[in-house]
């Protein structure tokens, strides 16, 4: 399955700072970090989208609407985060892409008797 995510602009993290924000990019924030600065806020939308990949590097590169802002880079994993001011416009994207996601990376690994880590 892929996942897909949606997040409004109004979305709360609680007294935590997020642990992924869009900025101009993408940000990883330890969740203690006393020094952390929220990026900009602004108000837009956004969806994440990611999948295990049949691929070992699979290509993004035909998922090329302007509001695509970030791609992940990971052997077999395809991702990429989609950006706008219109929550209609993510959402197409978000069906549209999650659909073509299934079709061109979707891989399925059943879970290991034991963790890996």
């Amino acid at each position: 399955r892929v996942f897909a995510v949606c997040i409004a602009a109004d979305a709360s993290f609680g007294t935590e700072p997020p642990i992924i924000a869009v900025g101009d990019g993408v940000q990883a924030a330890a969740p203690t970090a006393a020094d952390y600065e929220v990026a900009v806020l602004r108000e837009e939308y956004a969806a994440l989208l990611i999948s295990l990949a049949r691929q070992e590097r699979p290509d993004t590169s035909a998922y090329d609407a302007p509001e695509v802002v970030w791609r992940l880079v990971q052997d077999h994993h395809a991702g990429l985060i989609v950006r706008s001011e219109s929550y209609a416009r993510i959402a197409e994207l978000r069906e549209e892409y999650e659909r073509r996601f299934t079709e061109d990376f979707y891989a399925f690994e059943p879970p290991k008797d034991k963790p890996s880590h």
